[in-house]
C-alpha cells in the first residue's frame, strides 16, 4: 500500500486506506521487510524502496514484542500477536544481511540492534527462545539460532 505497508489481517474484506492506515501500519509492519525482500529478489523492487520498509519494522517491532509469552492471539493494541515474532526476527535479519551493502549504515546499524534487543526477549532462562507458549520452545529456537546466525554475518 501506499504507506509502504503489505495487507496483513484484513479478514478478506476490502478496507479503505485511511482505515487500512491506523490498524495496517502497526500490525503489518513486521512482515515488511521479508515481504520487501521477496519483491527485490524477483527485480520488482529495489534496494532503496526497503528502506521505508526497515524504518517501519524498526519503529513498530516493540509493539510486537510487548506480545512475547502471551497464550492470547492478536492481543495487541493492532491485532498484534505473540505467535510468529521469532519468525519476524529471522526474516527481518534474512532481509539486513542480503541488504547490507545496500542500506543506508545508520539504517542497517538501528535495524541490527533493534532485532537484537527484541530477540532478547524471548530468551528464557534456560536458554530456549519462545515467543508464544503453546508453539514450544523447539521451533522458536530454531529461529532465534537462525536470526543470530544472519546478524553474525553483518560487517
Amino acid at each position: 500500500s501506499k504507506d509502504q505497508t503489505f495487507a496483513y489481517f484484513l479478514n478478506g474484506r476490502e478496507i479503505e486506506s485511511s482505515t487500512r492506515a491506523n490498524a495496517g501500519i502497526d500490525g503489518s509492519a513486521a512482515r515488511g521487510p521479508s515481504c520487501a525482500l521477496s519483491l527485490v529478489r524477483g527485480g520488482r523492487e529495489s534496494w532503496e524502496e526497503m528502506v521505508p520498509r526497515f524504518e517501519l519494522y524498526i519503529d513498530k517491532l516493540s509493539i510486537f514484542g510487548d506480545q512475547h509469552h502471551k497464550a492470547l492471539m492478536h492481543a495487541g493494541p493492532a491485532a498484534q500477536g505473540s505467535h510468529y515474532l521469532l519468525y519476524d526476527y529471522s526474516t527481518g535479519a534474512e532481509a539486513l544481511r542480503d541488504g547490507w551493502e545496500h542500506l543506508p549504515k545508520g539504517l542497517r546499524e538501528k535495524a541490527r540492534n533493534t532485532i537484537m534487543r527484541e530477540l532478547r526477549r524471548g530468551l528464557n532462562a534456560d536458554g530456549s527462545f519462545v515467543d508464544n507458549p503453546l508453539m514450544g520452545a523447539d521451533t522458536c529456537t530454531g529461529m532465534a539460532l537462525a536470526t543470530l546466525l544472519d546478524l553474525q554475518k553483518l560487517k
